[in-house]
């Protein structure tokens, strides 16, 4: 009985006879298995900076752009607004769609024709453009791959950057939802007051030629006319419309059939409604995104992953 409790004793105690001798009882440390490295890729920053690239006020840019040690392409964002209102904030949806891609997006502001008539509006996107080849440095663009994406009385203005001189040396695309291709069929069709909005842009387009009716200033109309300034040399151009918008498919079917013409390649949809300038209707960003992909030689690395963007 006593050699009994004698062992619990020495059990409870951490001590063990063994053949006559106290043994320590022994702990082994196990440590934890290493965590396994995540092989989630890690996120990528977008950047997002304002620029002035004029000396007007008006001439700003939100550059969005990723670091990387690749050259990318770009693309200029033209808003809308009847040439004489709107501001880029609109197209901020579109920019951070399209930098996703890898891209470097130039969202631009322009002198709007209640300061400035045209040309003041081409002068200022073909500015935007040479000021982001100027920069191209600073945020790994691709100078020889940009393009252009315009919405209603921006996409008037990004087509004419597109057709102007040779275009294709300057532009590797354009691409325009509801585009004000013509402004004296806009003129025309106003006259008979089909409704409010056909006729403020019958308005909107006397204000951006300065105020002056096509049969007084015919030069300033015919080059503010789209199909007249088509040649061999312009850039590809991508067009959309609503079928029962009031800036009517005739618009880009006048320039399609001279874009033709000329060899130049054009794809020309029309969506179904009245929405006028359906940038965000039926997918269409992906499918100018998926557009510009066939316009740029080679495609962007790096435009997967989860963003988050600084301001």
């Amino acid at each position: 009985m006593r050699r009994g409790i004698g062992l619990a004793t020495a059990l409870t105690t951490g001590l063990v006879l063994i053949g006559g001798t106290q043994a320590a009882a022994s702990r082994t440390v196990v440590s934890a298995p290493p965590k396994p490295k995540s092989s989630a890729p890690a996120p990528v920053t977008t950047e997002k900076k304002s620029f002035g690239y004029g000396s007007n006020p008006a001439q700003q840019t939100d550059v969005y752009w990723r670091k990387s040690t690749v050259k990318q392409p770009g693309v200029v964002l033209v808003h809308g607004g009847w040439w004489s209102g709107g501001d880029k904030s609109s197209l901020e949806t579109a920019a951070r769609s399209l930098v996703k891609n890898g891209w470097v997006v130039y969202n631009v502001n322009y002198r709007l024709s209640g300061e400035a008539s045209w040309p003041a509006q081409r002068d200022d996107v073909l500015a935007a453009i040479s000021w982001a080849r100027t920069n191209a440095a600073k945020f790994n663009l691709n100078p020889d791959q940009i393009a252009v994406l315009g919405v209603s009385a921006g996409g008037h203005i990004a087509a004419a950057a597109g057709t102007y001189g040779n275009g294709a040396a300057k532009l590797r695309g354009v691409a325009s939802v509801s585009g004000i291709m013509s402004p004296i069929t806009a003129y025309d069709d106003g006259e008979s007051l089909v409704d409010d909005e056909t006729f403020k842009l019958r308005v909107s387009a006397e204000l951006l030629a300065g105020g002056c009716p096509p049969d007084a200033c015919p030069e300033v109309w015919n080059d503010m006319e789209i199909p007249q300034q088509v040649s061999a040399g312009d850039a590809a151009h991508y067009l959309v419309y609503s079928a029962e918008e009031f800036v009517p498919p005739t618009h880009g079917e006048q320039l399609a059939l001279k874009l033709k013409a000329f060899g130049v390649p054009v794809t020309l949809r029309v969506l179904p409604g009245d929405k006028h300038a359906p940038l965000y209707s039926s997918g269409e960003v992906d499918k100018i995104a998926a557009w510009l992909k066939t316009r740029f030689p080679s495609p962007p690395a790096g435009g997967k992953g989860k963003s988050d963007t600084k301001k």
